[in-house]
């Protein structure tokens, strides 16, 4: 049974990390800001893991489309 996971990934370009979110059939569903340290990178992905466990699993979803 495949499931979703966060890949940390550094370019090769200019050496930054950011994570991408992965959907459980290996499609990215997201990817983050650029970060210069890995360390840093990881903060940002428990930064939005943490928003996710502090509503229950529920995010509060604003749908600003709504005129």
């Amino acid at each position: 049974m495949k499931t979703s996971k966060i890949e940390i990934r550094k370019s090769k370009r200019n050496g930054q990390f950011r994570f991408v979110v992965i959907a459980a059939n290996g499609e990215p569903l997201a990817t983050s800001e650029s970060y210069t340290t890995k360390a840093k990178c990881k903060q940002g992905i428990n930064a939005v893991i943490g928003a996710f466990n502090g509503h229950g699993g529920d995010p509060n979803i604003v749908d600003t489309t709504i005129s």
